[in-house]
């Protein structure tokens, strides 16, 4: 199978309007059928650089399964105003590019690793009832180097082995999942929360703020260093003994850090885990 994977590797989705966006992905599925004779079904998106109609327009497109998402290890049906379309979670987790190039594990753990995931998954898989997914990365100038190339064949020698392990393109995964059950539907991945200023006043009916200048620097991270300037009150007691941590980010003169880190989309959430009280405030930037 040949699935596109946008005009090139460097040009994502993220900043296009949505005409510049179809525009795109129809000059990546068109010529790819021109060059294959077959118009790809399956699209991953260069650099996960997607916006919130990317799904819709592919699937207008043509495309039944998208592989841009690394939220789960199940797949599931994306709903969008064209229809549903196949989501086959990406795994970041078993990608070599993750294992070999930023981890820096040697051939025998990235081998390891592969293995292990497929095991629990599997296992996983059978205990839950649901299919489960794992989408394999590869480059030839990481899993292909010799060294590699030789545990990486072991991996998959050890993998087929699994019970219920099916190696499968994106396009026969999403054929044997429609014959064998259709696959759980979930919602547009697009949510609009409502914020608030986190002043004293707005925060009065849920507790009290303690304050909103900090002591601590570092934050125990070397980077952040002068920064980022952090405080733990262990004194706070309400319910149990939480942690309450508060930052503000510091502009430097020099302006040698001009942001630590810089989304164009919400990328990041935090929740509270167990009855342990939780509240986060997002403010205002400091610096353009």
């Amino acid at each position: 199978e040949i699935g596109a994977h946008g005009v090139n590797n460097s040009q994502g989705l993220a900043n296009l309007s949505p005409a510049e966006e179809a525009q795109a992905i129809e000059e990546s599925l068109s010529t790819l059928e021109k060059a294959a004779g077959v118009r790809p079904t399956t699209w991953l998106t260069p650099g996960f650089s997607v916006t919130s109609e990317t799904p819709s327009l592919l699937k207008k497109a043509g495309v039944n399964c998208l592989l841009d998402f690394t939220d789960d290890d199940v797949p599931y049906s994306l709903v969008t105003d064209n229809g549903p379309i196949t989501c086959l979670p990406y795994s970041l987790e078993t990608n070599d590019i993750s294992l070999c190039l930023t981890a820096k594990h040697d051939p025998k753990q990235y081998s390891d690793i592969l293995v292990s995931t497929a095991e629990q998954l599997a296992e996983e898989g059978r205990v839950g009832g649901r299919p489960t997914i794992l989408c394999l990365g590869l480059h030839t100038f990481l899993a292909g180097t010799p060294a590699r190339a030789r545990h990486l064949a072991s991996a998959l020698s050890a993998m087929m082995q699994i019970p219920g392990v099916m190696f499968a393109s994106a396009a026969q995964a999403t054929a044997h999942l429609a014959s064998i059950a259709p696959v759980e539907s979930v919602p547009r991945p697009l949510a609009h929360i409502p914020l608030v200023v986190g002043t004293y006043e707005n925060l009065k009916p849920y507790g009290e703020m303690i304050g909103n200048e900090v002591k601590q620097a570092g934050l125990g991270i070397p980077f952040y260093a002068s920064v980022i300037e952090g405080k733990n009150f262990p004194q706070f007691t309400l319910y149990g003994q939480p942690t309450c941590r508060t930052a503000q980010i510091l502009p430097k003169e020099s302006r040698s850090v001009l942001w630590l880190e810089r989304h164009m989309r919400m990328t990041q959430v935090f929740i509270g885990i167990s009855d342990a009280p939780f509240i986060m405030v997002l403010g205002a930037p400091t610096q353009d």
